[in-house]
């Protein structure tokens, strides 16, 4: 799969996942630099956000949306995951998402999501997906512009 950053086309690593398939697990770490593994059969809903950096207004903007939004859902495990370190993600703290980082690799890589090359080569594309109780994602989209915001409806 390819998206675009700054209109150049970029490739992406890892498979391509699609809706009503399995969600893969994948292991990623917390602020406090410990480690959770997401997608997969869970007690809760997942929403998965991947951010290339919340260092970036975009990228911090839409997070917060996704925060307001996420406010009325009692069950349901919000997960921003971005690129960038866990030094950088320990000065992030919203009340229904936990931020986490992809240091490792593994989620960019099993869920589609990991730019291949050019100027963001490592970093994570722009997506989000919802997983149901049972490891099946109900929803997923893959932004097709890095610049542009995921489908907040």
């Amino acid at each position: 799969m390819t998206i675009t950053v700054h209109g150049k086309e970029t490739p992406l690593q890892g498979r391509v996942l699609k809706t009503k398939s399995d969600a893969p697990s994948a292991v990623i770490v917390n602020a406090q630099g410990n480690e959770i593994v997401i997608g997969s059969e869970q007690i809760n809903v997942q929403l998965l956000l991947a951010v290339p950096s919340l260092k970036t207004d975009v990228c911090r903007l839409g997070v917060i949306e996704i925060n307001t939004l996420l406010q009325p859902y009692e069950h349901v495990s919000g997960y921003i995951i971005t690129s960038d370190d866990v030094d950088v993600i320990k000065e992030m703290d919203y009340n229904k998402l936990v931020v986490c980082s992809d240091i490792k690799g593994m989620f960019g890589e099993r869920f589609g999501v990991k730019i291949s090359e050019g100027i963001l080569s490592g970093k994570l594309a722009r997506a989000v997906f919802i997983i149901d109780k049972e490891g099946i994602i109900d929803y997923c989209e893959i932004v097709s512009e890095i610049t542009h915001d995921v489908d907040y409806d």
